[in-house]
């Protein structure tokens, strides 16, 4: 025997036939074709069953081709469409949808009484409300139609743009909403149509739509310039701010100077006072053992705490140029010391703050005149505060 027919005998496997077995849903025949093997399908589940019991259920309606007008429209026009037997008697569907704006109307005698005006006439009036009723006040529409019949009616009719329909229709409804005595807060009476904002709001908007591409650049230039005037307004405010603080600093320190002489050149208290003084003083430390003596002078010297070290530095040789450091200190010249040291901290702190805003508006500037030089745009030059600085400038500090 060979190989491919062992190969065979090894591959054909017997099955049991599976005696058949009545059902409701499937015969012998259809059963045999099966002959226990699964179906590739899946099952849809209409069996006889579910047929019979679809049988009970009522039949479908009928449809009918017929013909039908809309009542929107007043020419009584015919049109065919599919519809159910059941509601083929209803009106048309549809027809609830058409809603229209409820315009007032007028007679000559009303637009004799409150209507007349010298730029319109009552024919163009009627032709304007007419208009609006319409096509719903949609003033683009209206004015289209209304300049067709300026062109078939030249002789009448004056031409007009959006605005001027707009201000006439509003204009008759308030007059006319005020000859009828209706509430003065109503729509109709408190609504007013600005013309000449609307007028000068388009030809701003067609302005800036014609604009070339060589305006738009243009424009750009002129902002950055306008960013670049701002910031030196800024620095020169700055600069001014610590024109004053150093001026205020000094007369200070002038006026303690002077104090400081003026209490060194005052007489000596009397004798009475000072065993007074000093009995106070001996009966304190008798009553409190543990007080600890402590000098003005160490509160005056104290350095400041969360100082940069730069500012730290700064204060120090101002103190050291003005050589306050060699006073007595007696309680004004200590709060006086501490005024001082308290001002120089504020002029170190304003004058890091003008260095960063120095060299943000320094990077700005590269950045804008990179942009240019791509453009193929020669920079401005620089100001001439910003011409001799680097872009990483330090904090003042005394020599």
């Amino acid at each position: 025997m060979t190989s491919a027919q062992e190969f065979d005998q090894d591959v054909v496997v017997e099955t049991e036939q599976t005696p058949y077995q009545g059902s409701v849903s499937s015969k012998r025949e259809l059963f045999e074709l099966f002959n226990g093997r699964i179906p590739l399908m899946p099952d849809n589940g209409l069996t006889t069953a579910v047929i019979k019991a679809n049988k009970d259920q009522p039949p479908a309606r009928r449809w009918l081709h017929q013909t039908f007008t809309n009542p929107a429209r007043q020419d009584d026009f015919e049109l065919q469409h599919w519809v159910a037997e059941d509601v083929a008697k209803d009106p048309y569907p549809f027809a609830k949808y058409n809603r229209g704006l409820a315009l007032p109307t007028f007679t000559t005698a009303a637009y004799l009484r409150c209507l007349t005006t010298k730029n319109w006439t009552e024919r163009e009036t009627r032709l304007l409300f007419d208009l609006c009723r319409r096509f719903d006040r949609r003033f683009i529409i209206v004015h289209d139609r209304y300049m067709h019949q300026v062109a078939s009616n030249s002789l009448t009719l004056k031409p007009r743009t959006v605005e001027d329909l707009k201000d006439r229709y509003y204009d008759c409804l308030a007059k006319l909403a005020a000859d009828l005595k209706m509430p003065p807060n109503c729509m109709e009476r408190s609504y007013r149509f600005d013309h000449e904002h609307e007028t000068n709001r388009k030809q701003q908007l067609e302005a800036i739509y014609a604009r070339t591409t060589e305006q738009v650049h243009e424009e750009d230039d002129l902002k950055a310039q306008l960013r670049q005037v701002r910031q030196r307004k800024i620095e020169l405010g700055i600069r001014r701010d610590l024109a004053g603080l150093t001026a205020a600093l000094a007369t200070q320190a002038k006026k303690l100077k002077a104090k400081t002489k003026t209490s060194k050149q005052s007489p000596a208290s009397s004798p009475a006072l000072k065993v007074n003084k000093r009995e106070s003083a001996r009966k304190s430390v008798n009553n409190n053992s543990r007080v600890q003596v402590k000098r003005r002078s160490q509160n005056m010297f104290k350095p400041f705490k969360n100082v940069d070290p730069r500012i730290q530095r700064f204060i120090d040789g101002k103190l050291e140029a003005l050589k306050l450091d060699q006073l007595l200190s007696t309680s004004k010249v200590s709060t006086g010391y501490g005024d001082i040291r308290n001002g120089l901290l504020a002029l170190g702190n304003v004058t890091k703050s003008m260095h960063q805003i120095r060299e943000e508006g320094l990077a700005a500037i590269q950045r804008r005149n990179l942009l240019l030089r791509q453009r193929n745009i020669d920079p401005p030059p620089l100001p001439a505060a910003l011409a001799s600085m680097t872009p990483r400038a330090k904090a003042p500090e005394s020599k």
